[in-house]
């Protein structure tokens, strides 16, 4: 064989290398890209493109403790004496909620010393004369629970936990530190004799509460068990009852996404809907528009859609192959991955904090709901968001958090989240208000609670959002909540 015939017999050997190496690379970044589709998150391309818009740059363990927080934090110098909210947000809210941890973990490690059936009188009382309390919106999963906290040893005794009460140095119990947990049907009581931790106790209440005293929205409430009063109210609800509370709050105004009026005519807005909800433009997703004007992405797996009112959407339409009984945490961990990556990727949700408001089971999916909450600057704290008389094409099924999605241990199935862009003002208007007035104003204003014989079940401040107003700003509410619904009174600036 001549030398020249060697030399193209070596160069075409190098070239098929080089195809083959090619195509390989091609197989791999295809089958990247139909996975990311399918497990419902953001394109695989940017695992190999450092500098991509879609590339997360935190973790899920370095955030997770973001999204379990007790919406509510009390601190209490006694029955009848003084019990202050801690406003959400805040640096005395953080603070207290890592201490709290070494607490509920300690307590998780041991047995109960006690469990008992509820009892709501009893339970007020505890609230009433115990140092601090701390409230989530649902009964928390005690998986995931373990899993924020980072409990290595747990004794697994109860389901799960919504409310928290913890007395540092219990006078009335040998001076250890007492803690009580609360699900849908006990209550747990754990004295911890050898805790050996004091991130909680009296010099630190005394810190917090100094620091507080005499700031906005830092205000002097009673509990409902102390007024004494023989009412269907829920015992340890914390309200302003017998004196007028003087709250500042900021203006919040929203801007939506996209067109209000559906008809998307031009790429550019497709292209300008991308950046805002993806942070980037998908040539992996077809733009389209559908019969009720929403805004459509979508491939061969999945569909993303942006109604009319601002609420945002994601489905796996692949095919479901697995019928296996999900694990809670899992589920959980891939609907926060998910969440995360909506946040990451998007523009409009860098003034909004998440809390988990409620957890369902179905046969094969878990579903979680999150309320939006609007940071108001500093020491003011937070004002959770309401959605009120939100619907969706073509579902009989209300709009009624923030986000909703639903997920198996596998991948998520469907989103749906309000893709607003909200923005509270940086003045604030100072609102006085007590609770029997606004009671009093609710049950003679509102048709459906006037022969309404339902009791309260809780009340709050709440940025409430109207399906269809085009005001495009927000002032804080007075919200009533029954078995029935939730109810809302404008409160009057000053």
């Amino acid at each position: 064989m001549s030398k020249k015939s060697k030399a193209l017999e070596y160069y075409y050997e190098k070239f098929k290398a080089a195809l083959l190496v090619f195509l390989i690379v091609l197989c791999i970044v295809q089958i990247g890209i139909l996975w990311s589709s399918q497990s419902g998150s953001f394109p695989f391309l940017s695992s190999f493109f450092p500098d991509s818009k879609a590339t997360s740059q935190v973790s899920l363990e370095e955030v997770k403790e973001n999204y379990m927080l007790p919406y509510k934090i009390v601190l209490s110098k006694g029955y009848d004496e003084e019990h202050y909210i801690v406003p959400n947000g805040s640096r005395e809210y953080k603070s207290l909620w890592d201490n709290a941890g070494e607490y509920i973990t300690k307590a998780l490690e041991t047995k109960p010393t006690q469990t008992q059936l509820i009892d709501e009188e009893k339970w007020g009382v505890i609230l009433a004369n115990k140092s601090y309390y701390f409230e989530f919106k649902t009964q928390i999963s005690i998986d995931i629970v373990k899993w924020v906290l980072n409990i290595k040893k747990p004794v697994d005794t109860l389901p799960g936990l919504s409310k928290i009460v913890i007395c540092p140095d219990d006078p009335n119990n040998s001076y250890y530190d007492v803690i009580y947990i609360r699900d849908a049907v006990n209550i747990y009581t754990y004295i911890l004799t050898d805790h050996g931790q004091n991130s909680l106790d009296q010099e630190v209440f005394d810190s917090v509460y100094n620091s507080l005293h005499g700031k906005p929205n830092f205000s002097n409430y009673k509990i409902a068990i102390e007024t004494g009063i023989n009412s269907a109210l829920p015992k340890d609800m914390i309200a302003p009852f017998t004196s007028n509370s003087t709250e500042a709050y900021a203006t919040v105004d929203y801007t939506p996404l996209g067109s209000q009026d559906g008809h998307t005519s031009s790429l550019a807005e497709y292209n300008a809907v991308q950046m805002e909800l993806f942070g980037e433009v998908r040539s992996d997703y077809m733009p389209d528009e559908d019969v009720y004007g929403s805004i459509v992405f979508k491939n061969s797996d999945s569909v993303y859609r942006l109604y009319n009112n601002s609420v945002a959407e994601y489905k796996f339409i692949g095919t479901q192959i697995s019928t296996e009984k999900p694990k809670v945490l899992e589920a959980y961990q891939r609907a926060v991955s998910f969440i995360m990556d909506i946040k990451d990727r998007s523009k409009y949700m860098g003034a909004i904090n998440l809390y988990l408001s409620s957890i369902s089971e179905s046969s094969n999916s878990y579903t979680f709901k999150f309320d939006y909450s609007i940071a108001q600057g500093g020491e003011y704290g937070e004002l959770p968001v309401l959605l009120k008389d939100f619907t969706l094409p073509g579902s009989d099924q209300p709009f009624d958090s923030s986000i909703t999605i639903e997920t198996t241990s596998k991948r998520v199935i469907q989103c749906r989240w309000l893709a607003l862009k909200l923005q509270a003002e940086k003045s604030l208007i100072e609102y006085k208000w007590n609770f029997p007035e606004f009671v009093d104003k609710a049950y003679n204003s509102i048709d459906s609670l006037k022969n309404s014989n339902l009791p309260i079940q809780n009340y709050g401040i709440y940025y409430v959002l109207v399906q269809g107003s085009k005001d495009y700003s927000i002032n804080p509410s007075f919200v009533l909540f029954n078995s029935e619904g939730n109810y809302s009174i404008p409160l009057n600036g000053q």
